[in-house]
Protein backbone atom coordinates (compact mmCIF):
# COMPACT_ATOMS: atom_id res chain seq x y z
CA UNK A 1 0.00 0.00 0.00
CA UNK A 2 1.28 3.39 -1.07
CA UNK A 3 2.52 5.84 2.18
CA UNK A 4 0.84 9.21 2.53
CA UNK A 5 2.32 11.80 4.79
CA UNK A 6 0.07 15.04 5.78
CA UNK A 7 1.51 18.05 7.21
CA UNK A 8 -1.49 19.85 7.92
CA UNK A 9 -3.51 22.06 11.42
CA UNK A 10 -6.18 21.25 13.36
CA UNK A 11 -7.94 24.47 14.33
CA UNK A 12 -10.75 25.19 16.87
CA UNK A 13 -13.91 27.07 14.35
CA UNK A 14 -15.72 29.76 15.97
CA UNK A 15 -18.83 30.04 12.76
CA UNK A 16 -20.76 33.04 13.07
CA UNK A 17 -24.00 32.95 10.53
CA UNK A 18 -24.19 36.49 9.75
CA UNK A 19 -27.88 35.57 8.29
CA UNK A 20 -29.52 33.92 10.81
CA UNK A 21 -26.94 35.36 14.07
CA UNK A 22 -26.38 31.41 15.23
CA UNK A 23 -23.00 31.24 16.86
CA UNK A 24 -21.24 27.39 16.87
CA UNK A 25 -17.75 26.82 17.85
CA UNK A 26 -16.39 23.14 16.43
CA UNK A 27 -13.57 21.31 15.74
CA UNK A 28 -12.44 22.52 12.10
CA UNK A 29 -8.89 22.69 10.31
CA UNK A 30 -7.61 21.26 6.73
CA UNK A 31 -5.84 18.38 8.91
CA UNK A 32 -9.80 17.41 9.85
CA UNK A 33 -10.86 17.38 6.43
CA UNK A 34 -8.04 15.65 4.75
CA UNK A 35 -7.78 12.94 7.37
CA UNK A 36 -11.74 12.48 6.85
CA UNK A 37 -11.41 12.02 3.10
CA UNK A 38 -8.08 9.88 3.61
CA UNK A 39 -10.25 7.46 5.85
CA UNK A 40 -13.16 7.74 3.57
CA UNK A 41 -10.56 6.26 1.30
CA UNK A 42 -9.02 3.11 3.49
CA UNK A 43 -5.41 5.10 2.60
CA UNK A 44 -2.62 4.75 4.81
CA UNK A 45 -1.56 8.14 6.18
CA UNK A 46 1.04 9.57 8.59
CA UNK A 47 -0.20 12.81 10.32
CA UNK A 48 2.07 15.67 11.24
CA UNK A 49 1.02 18.48 12.82
CA UNK A 50 1.04 21.26 15.61
CA UNK A 51 1.56 20.75 19.20
CA UNK A 52 -1.59 23.00 19.59
CA UNK A 53 -4.96 23.78 17.58
CA UNK A 54 -5.36 26.65 16.14
CA UNK A 55 -7.75 29.23 16.44
CA UNK A 56 -9.65 30.43 13.52
CA UNK A 57 -13.08 32.73 13.14
CA UNK A 58 -15.24 31.80 10.29
CA UNK A 59 -18.37 34.50 9.30
CA UNK A 60 -20.45 32.73 6.73
CA UNK A 61 -22.66 35.56 5.07
CA UNK A 62 -25.18 34.47 1.91
CA UNK A 63 -22.69 30.76 1.55
CA UNK A 64 -19.13 32.68 1.44
CA UNK A 65 -16.83 32.28 3.65
CA UNK A 66 -15.02 34.99 5.34
CA UNK A 67 -11.92 33.41 7.99
CA UNK A 68 -9.86 34.75 10.14
CA UNK A 69 -7.23 33.81 12.27
CA UNK A 70 -7.11 34.04 15.96
CA UNK A 71 -3.59 31.78 16.69
CA UNK A 72 -1.73 29.23 15.18
CA UNK A 73 0.47 26.40 16.38
CA UNK A 74 3.44 26.16 14.17
CA UNK A 75 4.19 22.90 12.87
CA UNK A 76 8.03 21.64 13.32
CA UNK A 77 10.02 18.74 11.21
CA UNK A 78 13.81 18.18 11.61
CA UNK A 79 12.99 14.87 9.59
CA UNK A 80 10.95 13.32 7.12
CA UNK A 81 10.36 9.62 6.99
CA UNK A 82 10.16 8.60 3.46
CA UNK A 83 6.52 8.74 1.77
CA UNK A 84 5.26 7.86 -1.49
CA UNK A 85 2.58 11.45 -1.23
CA UNK A 86 3.18 14.11 0.79
CA UNK A 87 0.09 16.60 1.17
CA UNK A 88 0.57 19.83 2.32
CA UNK A 89 -2.13 22.06 3.71
CA UNK A 90 -2.16 24.29 6.53
CA UNK A 91 -4.05 27.33 7.96
CA UNK A 92 -1.10 30.11 7.66
CA UNK A 93 2.51 29.97 7.45
CA UNK A 94 2.58 27.40 10.11
CA UNK A 95 5.28 25.04 8.13
CA UNK A 96 7.96 26.35 6.66
CA UNK A 97 7.97 25.93 2.88
CA UNK A 98 11.90 25.25 2.60
CA UNK A 99 11.28 22.00 4.11
CA UNK A 100 9.97 20.87 0.75
CA UNK A 101 13.25 20.22 0.07
CA UNK A 102 13.87 16.94 2.24
CA UNK A 103 10.78 15.43 0.75
CA UNK A 104 11.46 12.35 -1.30
CA UNK A 105 8.57 11.63 -2.99
CA UNK A 106 5.10 13.71 -4.74
CA UNK A 107 4.53 17.01 -3.02
CA UNK A 108 1.26 18.33 -3.22
CA UNK A 109 0.48 21.44 -1.75
CA UNK A 110 -2.43 23.97 -1.03
CA UNK A 111 -1.35 27.18 -1.04
CA UNK A 112 -4.51 28.73 1.06
CA UNK A 113 -2.47 29.93 4.01
CA UNK A 114 0.48 30.96 2.31
CA UNK A 115 -1.62 33.07 0.12
CA UNK A 116 -3.57 34.84 3.73
CA UNK A 117 -1.08 38.26 4.02
CA UNK A 118 -0.74 38.59 0.17
CA UNK A 119 -4.70 38.53 0.13
CA UNK A 120 -4.68 41.57 3.08
CA UNK A 121 -1.32 43.42 1.58
CA UNK A 122 -2.46 43.05 -2.30
CA UNK A 123 0.51 41.65 -2.96
CA UNK A 124 1.56 38.09 -4.78
CA UNK A 125 3.24 35.37 -3.19
CA UNK A 126 6.69 34.65 -4.78
CA UNK A 127 8.44 31.65 -4.14
CA UNK A 128 12.05 30.08 -4.93
CA UNK A 129 12.39 27.84 -7.81
CA UNK A 130 14.29 25.23 -5.84
CA UNK A 131 11.10 25.13 -4.29
CA UNK A 132 8.11 24.90 -6.51
CA UNK A 133 9.51 23.06 -9.25
CA UNK A 134 9.29 20.46 -6.38
CA UNK A 135 5.76 20.75 -6.29
CA UNK A 136 3.93 17.84 -8.19
CA UNK A 137 -0.02 18.83 -7.17
CA UNK A 138 -0.54 22.37 -6.35
CA UNK A 139 -4.02 23.73 -5.12
CA UNK A 140 -5.61 27.08 -5.24
CA UNK A 141 -8.98 29.06 -5.61
CA UNK A 142 -9.86 31.16 -8.52
CA UNK A 143 -9.94 34.34 -6.15
CA UNK A 144 -6.41 33.34 -5.00
CA UNK A 145 -5.46 33.08 -8.43
CA UNK A 146 -4.23 36.64 -8.48
CA UNK A 147 -2.23 36.68 -5.51
CA UNK A 148 0.65 33.99 -7.05
CA UNK A 149 3.01 35.15 -9.27
CA UNK A 150 2.65 34.10 -12.96
CA UNK A 151 5.89 32.04 -13.00
CA UNK A 152 4.73 29.83 -10.35
CA UNK A 153 1.31 29.40 -12.29
CA UNK A 154 2.57 28.92 -16.06
CA UNK A 155 4.91 26.35 -14.98
CA UNK A 156 2.77 24.61 -12.54
CA UNK A 157 0.47 24.00 -15.14
CA UNK A 158 2.88 21.88 -16.50
CA UNK A 159 2.56 19.29 -14.05
CA UNK A 160 -0.63 19.35 -11.75
CA UNK A 161 -2.77 22.50 -11.31
CA UNK A 162 -6.04 22.65 -9.94
CA UNK A 163 -7.86 25.57 -9.26
CA UNK A 164 -11.46 25.29 -7.51
CA UNK A 165 -14.06 27.49 -8.47
CA UNK A 166 -16.69 26.88 -5.11
CA UNK A 167 -20.43 25.69 -6.28
CA UNK A 168 -19.11 26.51 -9.88
CA UNK A 169 -16.52 23.31 -9.82
CA UNK A 170 -12.81 23.24 -10.41
CA UNK A 171 -10.53 23.39 -13.18
CA UNK A 172 -7.70 21.09 -13.75
CA UNK A 173 -4.30 21.57 -15.63
CA UNK A 174 -1.98 19.05 -16.43
CA UNK A 175 0.41 18.17 -18.91
CA UNK A 176 -0.42 20.93 -21.47
CA UNK A 177 -4.15 20.06 -20.97
CA UNK A 178 -7.02 21.84 -19.77
CA UNK A 179 -10.25 20.16 -18.10
CA UNK A 180 -13.16 21.87 -16.51
CA UNK A 181 -15.34 19.91 -14.14
CA UNK A 182 -18.66 21.41 -12.93
CA UNK A 183 -19.95 20.84 -9.62
CA UNK A 184 -23.71 19.23 -9.05
CA UNK A 185 -25.61 22.10 -7.80
CA UNK A 186 -26.49 21.53 -3.82
CA UNK A 187 -27.92 24.10 -1.77
CA UNK A 188 -26.23 23.92 1.80
CA UNK A 189 -24.93 27.17 3.63
CA UNK A 190 -22.15 25.05 5.34
CA UNK A 191 -19.38 24.03 2.59
CA UNK A 192 -16.39 24.30 5.30
CA UNK A 193 -14.00 22.07 4.47
CA UNK A 194 -15.05 20.74 0.45
CA UNK A 195 -11.43 22.11 -0.93
CA UNK A 196 -9.50 20.08 1.77
CA UNK A 197 -11.49 16.99 0.55
CA UNK A 198 -11.40 17.13 -2.81
CA UNK A 199 -7.60 17.74 -2.89
CA UNK A 200 -7.06 14.73 -0.13
CA UNK A 201 -9.34 12.57 -2.54
CA UNK A 202 -7.62 13.54 -6.00
CA UNK A 203 -4.38 13.38 -4.38
CA UNK A 204 -4.67 9.74 -2.71
CA UNK A 205 -6.13 8.79 -6.22
CA UNK A 206 -4.13 9.69 -8.33
CA UNK A 207 -1.39 8.05 -6.40
CA UNK A 208 -2.78 4.89 -6.73
CA UNK A 209 -4.26 5.18 -10.31
CA UNK A 210 -2.01 7.85 -12.53
CA UNK A 211 -5.40 8.69 -13.89
CA UNK A 212 -5.95 12.42 -14.12
CA UNK A 213 -9.66 12.86 -15.04
CA UNK A 214 -10.46 9.40 -13.38
CA UNK A 215 -9.39 11.22 -10.40
CA UNK A 216 -11.00 14.11 -10.67
CA UNK A 217 -14.40 12.41 -11.11
CA UNK A 218 -13.98 10.88 -8.01
CA UNK A 219 -12.61 13.88 -6.41
CA UNK A 220 -16.15 15.80 -7.71
CA UNK A 221 -18.15 12.62 -6.92
CA UNK A 222 -16.64 12.16 -2.70
CA UNK A 223 -16.97 16.28 -2.36
CA UNK A 224 -20.47 15.93 -3.68
CA UNK A 225 -20.93 12.99 -0.82
CA UNK A 226 -19.31 14.78 1.50
CA UNK A 227 -22.12 18.18 1.36
CA UNK A 228 -24.81 15.98 0.93
CA UNK A 229 -23.98 14.59 4.51
CA UNK A 230 -23.60 17.70 5.68
CA UNK A 231 -27.17 18.99 5.21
Amino acid sequence: MKIITVVSSFAEDRIINTNSGHVEIREGGPALWITKALKNLNADYRLITGKKKSKVEIKITNGEEDGRIISISPIEVHNFNPADLYIVSTISEEFNLSYLENMNGTIALDVQGYIREHKINKSKLYLPKNIYEKISIFKTTDEELRFINHDIIEDQKRRIFIITKGARGFELYAKEKHYTFESKKIDIVDTIGAGDYLFATFCATYLGTVNLVGSAERAKLEVEKFLLNKE
